[in-house]
């Protein structure tokens, strides 16, 4: 009997200990998932230019139509140069939504093969320190635009990067430039440079890099114009930034279309 008992115990001890695993394994992804949900609404919002922050000073209870976040309200407050505290407009309720709801529907920011453009693009609109901000675009430019051979990465970087948000040649001189300059300030934070010299370097020459505020802004809606033509691409390719090699970004820029169109 006792030998009996004592296996009886071990073997509800070790099915007690499984279920215990279990039980932990998925509250610990029922929590991520919820924690997902809720950062894939704020990414949302930062997507149609308002750049929130979370804070718990300020609280916007949101609409009936986000109850699937599991929570009734968020914290959060607009860090632009709008009073506090700031009210969301019907449209710009309306536009939250429609951004929301096509986020949603593309999975951009729940699938795990995107894992590192929701962390960097998180990272990117929650920073106030622009060397910060300069690495996290960084990592999500290499991401869309430096896929393939490893040589000439900076010119291909500035390149493609212009190529797929440019559909006016201005506009591709203008972002190319960006895009370049950045780099240099870049490299100067990951090799030791002397940043704020050549910081202040560019702020003589160019408008778009004459104070940190604008190279912040201008930074955010360049990666916001990336993510957004990421989202259209998806809708016809579950993962379209594995197109991102070689020609893609010649073969599918409206500028090289339109000359090719003009041309005929």
């Amino acid at each position: 009997n006792t030998t009996l008992s004592c296996s009886f115990f071990s073997t509800f001890q070790k099915g007690f200990e499984k279920f215990l695993d279990l039980r932990i394994k998925f509250e610990a992804e029922w929590y991520e998932n919820v924690c997902k949900k809720v950062l894939e609404l704020f990414l949302s919002v930062y997507l149609t230019g308002k750049a929130f922050k979370q804070l718990d000073q300020v609280r916007y209870t949101l609409p009936w139509w986000w109850q699937d976040t599991h929570e009734d309200d968020l914290n959060y407050f607009n860090n632009t140069n709008y009073p506090y505290p700031y009210i969301l407009s019907s449209e710009e309720l309306n536009r939250i939504t429609e951004q929301y709801s096509e986020v949603k529907e593309s999975q951009i920011f729940m699938s795990n093969q995107f894992d590192i453009l929701r962390h960097r693009y998180n990272e990117v609109f929650n920073t106030n320190v622009i060397e910060d901000l300069i690495i996290n675009s960084f990592i999500i430019f290499e991401l869309f635009f430096t896929r393939g051979i490893a040589q000439e990465l900076r010119f291909r970087l500035c390149l493609n990067g212009a190529l797929f948000l440019s559909s006016q040649f201005e506009k591709l001189e203008k972002n190319y430039n960006f895009f370049w300059n950045l780099y240099e300030l870049k490299q100067k934070i990951i090799h030791g440079g002397n940043f704020k010299r050549k910081l202040n370097e560019l702020s003589r020459k160019m408008d778009s890099f004459s104070n940190e505020v604008k190279i912040m802004n201008e930074t955010r809606l360049i990666v916001n114009k990336c993510i957004l033509k990421l989202i259209e691409l998806k809708k016809n390719n579950s993962n379209p930034i594995k197109q991102f090699e070689s020609l893609y970004f010649f073969e599918n820029s409206n500028i090289i279309k339109k000359e090719e169109s003009e041309g005929k």
